[in-house]
């Protein structure tokens, strides 16, 4: 049985070079990374962000799969040629009324 991909999951507190990091010794043996980013993370939200995650990612020879439910990421990684895959969007649940 083979194991599951190492997953970096990006969180509030981090930069980039935070998540860059954490990509390299997550592939440590040449492993595929699972990289999710979450739908209300303030990072990877411009082309600039997604260049420099790109060239990092390729400079280091990372295989990387990126997971998020944001259609404009999910665009950008597909323009720039980083493997993405949608995650299912969050459901907003309207509170009852009181």
């Amino acid at each position: 049985m083979t194991e599951p991909n190492p997953t970096v999951v990006v969180t509030a507190d981090e930069t980039l070079s935070d998540i860059v990091a954490r990509l390299r010794e997550a592939a440590n043996g040449g492993q595929m990374v699972d990289l999710v980013i979450p739908i209300d993370s303030a990072l990877l939200l411009t082309a600039r962000e997604f260049r420099t995650l790109k060239d990092a990612i390729d400079e280091d020879r990372i295989a990387v799969q990126m997971r998020t439910a944001d259609p404009l990421r999910l665009q950008l990684a597909g323009r720039l040629g980083i493997p993405a895959g949608a995650l299912p969007r969050p459901r907003v649940v309207a509170a009852p009324a009181a």
